[in-house]
């Protein structure tokens, strides 16, 4: 019989702390959500997730993560081809362009996706109580993606002013 009176009491003093902990954090008027944070795939705990993030971090391409010297590549290559375009393909050029933005905006993106996942791992760091370093540089990865627009505009631009001196040539005939 004391055996299943110490039952009890245990069930009683867990239901006791729940509804301490409930009194102390009082969710059920709140409109806000639970602090909850996704897990990579294959991390099972905070500190392989911290450990995934660092490795996202520091090696981009390996995770299908645009790297500040692919888009300097990139755009060098744009401006490269650009300059070499005859006037009969102008209408292939613009469609290259559409697809150079489309790049772009994946790559903002996926910088975007980089500072969340800094802003991930320096959470769980600081719930685990350690500091996070990132050895690489999200500015000069921002300021590559914006050379790379404010270059792709000047493309535009000297395309424009190439159309308004060439004649149009049809290449069917």
């Amino acid at each position: 019989m004391d055996s299943s009176h110490t039952a009890t009491s245990a069930d009683e003093t867990e239901r006791t702390d729940r509804n301490q902990i409930n009194t102390v954090v009082d969710t059920s008027d709140s409109t806000a959500e639970p602090l909850s944070i996704r897990l990579p795939d294959g991390s099972e705990s905070v500190s392989e997730a911290i450990i995934s993030h660092r490795q996202m971090l520091t090696n981009p391409g390996e995770y299908d993560l645009a790297s500040a010297d692919t888009v300097a590549d990139m755009r060098e290559t744009i401006a490269r081809l650009t300059e070499d375009v005859p006037p009969g393909l102008r209408s292939d050029l613009k469609t290259l362009e559409s697809s150079v933005e489309n790049v772009i905006s994946q790559l903002e993106q996926q910088q975007q996706q980089i500072e969340e996942l800094r802003q991930a791992t320096t959470s769980l760091a600081e719930i685990l109580g350690a500091s996070v370093e990132f050895s690489t540089d999200i500015d000069s990865a921002d300021e590559t993606i914006e050379t790379a627009s404010s270059s792709e505009s000047d493309v535009q631009t000297d395309m424009e002013s190439d159309t308004d001196h060439a004649p149009d040539v049809d290449i069917n005939h």
